[in-house]
């Protein structure tokens, strides 16, 4: 008789029971039993998907878990743990149908697998943080916001309201924000977030404490400029016409521009609040004058803009090369329109400054207002009041700070057709120059430290209020952060802390810098030596410094992206813009996260960094071109297009991101050089973007937002601001 084996009885395995709970363990239950799969998939890349199974997309790398804590209770961390005997097990569904179109895989306690302990800390890989700001002010403090809709030239009430620092209020601002589908920001919900150190760390939410007027001890000296004649000016002024369509796409009609001849945008689109105003060279410096809250109203709203054209469109500045030749600083104003007219303004130019330092890179004025008293005189000065100290680089090696005239005490009329003022400035304020290098760019801290990046990778720090007390002004820190030349540099505007935690009224201390080495560089003046954030193959040519993000805005691999240094996200960055062609300038403002592109291929685009954080969420994340410049190589004319549709950020990266049809094969004469929001004329004036391109036409545009399908979150703004009470059931995701 054969001999005949017993029959295997399959045996528990109670390593497959740890994945219940106490309330759900035991081995009693059939539809508790776990299972091995015994034809499981090998995890490769290489190996194709299941018949049936969609691929899913890949994670961008940019793509971190949601900071409102959604999920937290859903998705818990995995402890490691020394223990040994644990196996993995595949959980499969009891009802044999899968659920979702990934294999499932759980963990028995105290078993840590590498892929999944990396992604721990992370609520979810479907969410991603938001940007949160370095500081918050006193609980107790109080914002301003706008109590209607503004205008661009008429004053509205301001109304106090709850400020960012309360947490209720850090929850619903920002995700108010990310419903904006506009190119501009919200009226409703713009606040200013900027620190300054000269302005007391209290609960007073005015305006005028927290930019305070400073530098009220400097006046304009007699003789510190000559008026010239047509003629004399004639060397310093650029030359040239061009050629430019503008209108609709089917209906445009050509203009021959000259040099300071302006246009308003409303002859074609009479929707728009737009102006265009010729320089009459490639512009390459560009700012907005900061007013305060009683010089406004005593100039009418008027806003002022410095212009740093160069001589022709032929010239080309060399880097690293210093020359001494004629240019100009044009000063630019766009004013009320007189009434019983419209209110779009108008642009005029009241002051070309004249000087032989050469062109200007870059022009800053003091982030903080440094004029006189604005208000009308009856009986004129024999020297005139100052607007603002104005900071540039220039095609010499220098770095000068000027004390800019008021305009109006030096013009010739206050009508539209009156030309401008030519004036030749004699010695600046302050004159940096040093043998070995050229001061290419250069940001303030303050009002009273100002920091230049050299072409030789060096960067110095100086204190303006000691420089111009001292006959032989030395900087306070000099130090060495790249290998070739600095093409721009920020500071982190934070308060400073002492060992108690309490904010001091120290200057801010931490400069991040881009050069063309690729590299983005981090400093501490505290720290002997500084640290390299990101390093990439291409010439990073800007970056700036936003208050809503928490860090800088800056051109990573093509990409425009925001970097959070908040130490809980370890320097980790998102996507804001996939943009067409190189980067050439970037702005973010302190009242609202609207960010704005210079971009080689001749368009201004403008994007929300406060992007919606679900990643399968229905609030598109828009890019939205404000106009386009276009250039015939055969004809040598240009033309300007605008109203374009909305482009939709992709959300997908890796592998499934569609290929992107950017390239940096631009012709030079249709790029645009600067970008810049109006700061430091308040909430009333944060609306206006002003750029520059390398045709010599500039252009201011007011910019609004709009809420998705029309609707506000939290049912009003006085509930986003916690004014009134909101059901908090209501999901606004």
């Amino acid at each position: 008789m054969p001999r005949e084996l017993r029959q295997r009885t399959s045996r528990l395995n109670y390593a497959a029971l740890f994945q219940y709970d106490d309330d759900g363990a035991g081995p009693s239950g059939s539809n508790m039993q776990a299972h091995f799969e015994d034809n499981a998939e090998s995890g490769s890349d290489f190996v194709p998907a299941p018949e049936g199974e969609q691929p899913v997309e890949e994670s961008e790398e940019d793509e971190l878990g949601d900071n409102d804590g959604e999920d937290d209770e859903k998705t818990g961390a995995i402890e490691p743990s020394d223990e040994e005997g644990s196996i993995v097990i595949a959980q499969t569904d009891p009802k044999g149908q899968r659920k979702t179109s990934k294999r499932r895989v759980s963990l028995a306690p105290g078993i840590s697998v590498r892929q999944q302990s990396t992604a721990s800390s992370l609520p979810s890989a479907h969410h991603r943080h938001r940007p949160i700001s370095l500081h918050k002010r006193p609980k107790s403090s109080r914002a301003e916001r706008l109590a209607c809709r503004p205008s661009p030239f008429k004053s509205p009430p301001l109304i106090p309201t709850q400020a960012f620092s309360e947490p209720l209020i850090d929850t619903r601002v920002p995700k108010s924000w990310s419903y904006n589908v506009g190119p501009g920001p919200f009226w409703e919900l713009m606040e200013d977030r900027g620190f300054y150190n000269e302005a007391p760390y209290n609960e007073d939410e005015r305006e005028g404490i927290r930019r305070p007027t400073v530098h009220q001890t400097i006046q304009m000296k007699p003789g510190a400029f000559e008026e010239l004649t047509g003629e004399q000016a004639a060397a310093f002024l650029p030359k040239g016409q061009i050629k430019c369509s503008f209108g609709r796409y089917s209906e445009q009609e050509q203009l021959a521009i000259k040099p300071l001849d302006t246009l308003r945008m409303d002859k074609y689109f009479p929707e728009n609040i737009s102006h265009v105003f010729s320089a009459g060279g490639p512009v390459w410096a560009l700012d907005w004058c900061p007013i305060s809250p009683d010089g406004r109203e005593a100039i009418q709203r008027r806003q002022y803009l410095a212009i740093g054209p160069l001589p022709s469109h032929d010239y080309a500045p060399l880097i690293g090369v210093k020359r001494s030749t004629s240019a100009c600083i044009q000063i630019w104003s766009l004013n009320p329109t007189p009434p019983p007219k419209d209110d779009l303004g108008f642009m005029r130019c009241d002051i070309v400054l004249c000087t032989g330092a050469g062109p200007a890179y870059e022009l800053k004025w003091c982030p903080l207002p440094s004029h006189d008293s604005l208000q009308p005189l009856d009986s004129p000065l024999r020297t005139p009041r100052k607007m603002g100290l104005l900071a540039g680089t220039f095609e010499d090696g220098s770095m000068c700070i000027y004390a800019i005239p008021y305009p109006p005490d030096i013009s010739r009329g206050t009508v539209k057709d009156s030309g401008p003022v030519c004036v030749k400035l004699s010695e600046p304020l302050l004159r940096i120059h040093f043998e070995e290098t050229l001061c290419w760019c250069l940001d303030w801290a303050n009002s009273e430290v100002l920091a230049v990046g050299c072409t030789n990778g060096t960067i110095a720090v100086y204190n303006v209020v000691d420089s111009l007390n001292s006959d032989a002004p030395l900087p306070s820190h000099f130090f060495s952060a790249h290998q070739s030349a600095i093409r721009s540099l920020t500071w982190i505007r934070a308060p400073t802390y002492s060992a108690n935690a309490e904010v001091t009224s120290d200057s801010p201390t931490m400069i991040i810098s881009v050069g063309y080495d690729g590299v983005m560089h981090a400093i501490d003046l505290r720290e002997p030596c500084g640290s390299d954030i990101s390093r990439t193959r291409d010439a990073i040519n800007a970056i700036c410094f936003s208050t809503y993000c928490g860090g800088p805005i800056c051109v990573d691999q093509g990409f425009l992206k925001a970097i959070s240094i908040s130490p809980i996200f370890l320097n980790k960055g998102h996507t804001i813009l996939d943009p067409e062609g190189p980067v050439w300038d970037v702005s973010a403002s302190d009242y609202h996260p609207q960010v704005a592109a210079a971009v080689a291929d001749g368009s201004v685009v403008t994007a929300n960094t406060m992007r919606f954080t679900r990643r399968g969420g229905t609030v598109p994340f828009l890019a939205h071109k404000i106009y386009q410049m276009d250039y015939s190589r055969k004809t040598g004319e240009y033309r300007m297009l605008e109203h374009f549709k909305p482009k939709e950020v992709p959300r997908v990266g890796g592998a499934s991101r569609e290929p992107t049809k950017a390239s940096g094969a631009w012709s030079p004469e249709v790029g645009v050089t600067r970008v810049a929001w109006n700061q430091g004329n308040g909430l009333a004036s944060a609306s206006w973007l002003a750029s520059a391109t390398a045709s010599g036409l500039c252009r201011v545009d007011w910019l609004t937002g709009r809420w998705l399908h029309d609707k506000i979150p939290y049912h009003s703004i006085e509930g986003i601001r916690g004014e009134v009470e909101v059901e908090e059931e209501e999901d606004y995701e």
